[in-house]
Formats: structure tokens, C-alpha cells, sequence
């Protein structure tokens, strides 16, 4: 039913060839640790390619478990582009995971039973090479091993054309050298076709010698640096913060932007939003819980304060009419964003690594109960890469930011056109594109 959606929309957007490629990836995941029992995973994801031509003009998108408001988006995007050339639309990607859980089936099928003895194989190989070989410096920190079934099925305005499936075996190991003055960690993966391909002894023997290979890292000392913030992070930031504009907030004193209206509180180049529609999601809110229809605000126009967001009590407060921003939360009415979000710029991200040493951060701890709001500052864990020279180096885990959400909001000096919508949570989605901030507090690590 999708994939004629699909196809009957593109038909309408006057496609004269139209076609489909559906993949459908099913995966066992069952994984081994020292500390814990066996455990499996299942998870089920579903995307699709499309291609077509409009008057000469070759259109190809890609997808993850798109809707059909987000399909209506990407074809009129198609349409206005006036280039003969293949066009290329960035989706927002929601991969869906199915269940999780630890599995107690006692009546699993042959093939899940042929997986579960090769795990086990494997796993008993690993742990007694490193014991056999006397390796007593070096944990297993992780193991697990894999399937994963690609589906392929094409479909045009012309029916099924063919369907194809195409399967694969992989294993991830993780391996720590712990010694008196180093520590090592290294994580190594094998994928192939052939599942008895897949050999401890040879799997063991190529990890110990990318492990034991690995230069001493020295430690990096703290200090300021200039850091880029994964859209995912810098989403999980703003959500986090987002009650600091909260009108209710500014009126009990309980937000770090209470008198601020008019004041530069961000960097020129930060215009934010919040929008029951907007053009970089599917997501949408028409009306609030009162049934007042849902304005689109500025809050934030090149870095100047322009306004708050005011449930429908806080409006009345202040003579305003209720915007649209009345929400139910925990059983009490209040103040909510809708789609809240930093406008993108037309840059990449690789634009963003022009710097000689700083910091991606790919991760943030928790930040829910942590953040204080009357001041606005931070102390967050973060993990990610260290950047040298605009490339990508080493790894790190466990490092701590120590700022401040007006701070960052003030340091950034580049914006990147790959935006980030978090999963609505009651009824606000915060969206951002990668950023990169200069000077922010960065602990050892």
C-alpha cells in the first residue's frame, strides 16, 4: 500500500517513468559479555529508493519509513529544480527498531539454533585464546555476532519486476589492554556471506595485532576548544533548555532569559523558531489543547531575543492573544514548543571542519534533572573524535563540558543544512543543524 502511495503520487507530480527499489532488513543480533548473561536482539527496518523522470529530468531520492506529507515535500522540491541532472532530497531518517529483549525461547527454529552455536564458537574461542596465550592484561570487554537479510523488490507503474535477498554474517569484538602506565582498546568486525568462513582462532589472532599495535594515546589537557556539535547533540541541548523561553518560567524567575527581550543573547547568524509547521519535518501541530490554532513565532532573529513562548494564562498576563502553545504535561496545563528549531544555513559539514585542533561531539550524557535553568549552565559528559588539522582522528569517551547554554548560543560562528528533529516528546520536536562553537570548556579526559 506505501509503495502504490508511493507511485500514484509521483504519477500525480506528472513522472512519466516511476520506480520503487523497497529494502527491508532483518537482523539477530546476540551478543556476549562477561558480566551478563547471553542476550538477543531483533530489530526490522524498512526503506526505500525512488527514481523517476519529469520532462527529461532524472529524479532519485532515498528514504527510511517515510510518510506520505514528507513524499509530497521531496516531489514539489523535484519539481522546482530546473537542472537536467539526478536530484538528490535529504529525508529525515527514523529507522524503526522492533523489540529488544533477553531471549528465553526454548523452541528456537534450526537456522536461530545454527546462529546461537556459532556465537557460542566463537565466544569460547576468543575467551580461551586470550587465556591459553597468557594474555592476562587483556579483557574482553564485548562480543557479539550477527545476521542480517537485505530484501529487494523493485516495483513500477507496471507491477513487480523482480525481488532479491541477499544475506550476510558479521561479528564485532571488543578488546582492552590494560597495563601498569597504558590502556589500549580496540573494536574489530568481520562480515561475510559464508558463515563457517568466520574463525576465532583467525578472528582472535588479527584483534591482538591491531590491539597491540595501537600507538599510546598521550592525554590532552583541558582548556577552551572549538567543538562541533552532532545535530543529534546540539538537539538534545536545545530540548533540554528549551523551558528557559517559557513564559511561565521568565514570571516565576525560574529561566536565565527573564529581562532579556531585545538583548543579543546568540550569535548574529542564530535565527530560532518555533512553528507547528515547518519545511524541515513531517511533523505537525495545527492546534494546541485549548483548540486555538498554532502561530508560527520568532524567538530568536540574528541572535537579538524577539520573544517567549506563552501558554494561554501567561498570554492573558500580558495582553497578548494565546499563540497556540497550551499543552497538557504530566496531567497540568502549561507552556510547550511545537516544532522548535534553529534555522540551517547552505553549507556542509564538512565546511565546519576547517579548524587545526578541537573536538566532535557525537554523544551527550543524560541531561534530563541536570541542566539549571535559572542560570543556564551545563556540565555534561560527551564522547566523540578529536579533530586535527580538519580531519577526523582518534576516538574519545568520558570527556566533561562545562558551560553555558547562553555561552554556546554566543560562540557559534558556523551552521551547517543537515538538520535534526528529535522524536516528539508530548508534543514538541527540537531540530538542528551541526553546528560549530569556538572556545567552550573541555575537561581531561
Amino acid at each position: 500500500m506505501f509503495v502504490d502511495d508511493l507511485l500514484n503520487r509521483a504519477l500525480v507530480f506528472g513522472f512519466e517513468k516511476r520506480e520503487t527499489t523497497v529494502i527491508e532488513e532483518k537482523n539477530i543480533e546476540i551478543s556476549f559479555l562477561p558480566t551478563m548473561d547471553m542476550m538477543s536482539s531483533y530489530s526490522n527496518t524498512m526503506s526505500f529508493v525512488f527514481r523517476g523522470i519529469q520532462k527529461d529530468k532524472g529524479v532519485i531520492f532515498y528514504s527510511e519509513n517515510c510518510d506520505v506529507d514528507t513524499l509530497n515535500d521531496q516531489f514539489g522540491k523535484a519539481v522546482e529544480f530546473q537542472e537536467k541532472t539526478a536530484m538528490f532530497v535529504s529525508p529525515n531518517f527514523n529507522s524503526v527498531t522492533v523489540g529488544s529483549e533477553k531471549d528465553n525461547s526454548t523452541n528456537c527454529d534450526s537456522s536461530y539454533s545454527i546462529l546461537l552455536e556459532k556465537a557460542k564458537e566463537l565466544y569460547n574461542g576468543i575467551s580461551l585464546k586470550i587465556i591459553e596465550e597468557v594474555y592476562n592484561e587483556i579483557v574482553l570487554e564485548h562480543f557479539s555476532f550477527g545476521y542480517l537479510q537485505k530484501k529487494f523488490c523493485t516495483k513500477n507503474n507496471l507491477g513487480f519486476l523482480y525481488q532479491r535477498s541477499e544475506d550476510y554474517y558479521y561479528a564485532i569484538l571488543s578488546l582492552k589492554l590494560v597495563g601498569k602506565n597504558e590502556s589500549k582498546q580496540i573494536v574489530n568486525y568481520w562480515d561475510t556471506d559464508n558463515l563457517s568462513s568466520i574463525k576465532a582462532e583467525r578472528f582472535i589472532s588479527k584483534s591482538l595485532l591491531k590491539l597491540l599495535s595501537v600507538e599510546k594515546k598521550d592525554a590532552i589537557a583541558a582548556g577552551k576548544y572549538s567543538i562541533i556539535l552532532r545535530n543529534k547533540v546540539a538537539s538534545q541541548l536545545l530540548d533540554a533548555f528549551s523551558p528557559i523561553f517559557f513564559a511561565e518560567n521568565i514570571r516565576t524567575g525560574r529561566s536565565c532569559l527573564k529581562n532579556k527581550i531585545g538583548c543579543q543573547i546568540a550569535s548574529p547568524i542564530i535565527n530560532l523558531y518555533d512553528c507547528g509547521r515547518c519545511n524541515y519535518t513531517s511533523h505537525r501541530v495545527e492546534f494546541d489543547f485549548e483548540g486555538t490554532k498554532v502561530r508560527n513565532k520568532v524567538l530568536i532573529k540574528n541572535g537579538v531575543l524577539e520573544d517567549y513562548l506563552y501558554d494561554s494564562y501567561s498570554a492573558i498576563c500580558k495582553g497578548k492573544d494565546s499563540p497556540g502553545n497550551s499543552f497538557l504535561n504530566d496531567n497540568t496545563m502549561g507552556t510547550d514548543a511545537t516544532n522548535f528549531f534553529i534555522e540551517p544555513s547552505c553549507a556542509k559539514f564538512e565546511d565546519l571542519l576547517n579548524i587545526n585542533h578541537g573536538f566532535l561531539i557525537t554523544e551527550i550524557s543524560d541531561l534530563i534533572g541536570i541542566v539549571d535553568l535559572s542560570s543556564g549552565d551545563i556540565s555534561a559528559t560527551i564522547s566523540g573524535f578529536e579533530i586535527v588539522n580538519g580531519r577526523i582522528k582518534s576516538a574519545f569517551s568520558n570527556a566533561v563540558m562545562n558551560s553555558n547554554i547562553c555561552d554556546i548560543l554566543k560562540k557559534i560562528v558556523k551552521v551547517d543544512s543537515e538538520m535534526h528533529f528529535t522524536i516528539p516528546d508530548n508534543i514538541c520536536s527540537v531540530g538542528m543543524p551541526n553546528m560549530l562553537v569556538e572556545e567552550i570548556n573541555i575537561n581531561c579526559f
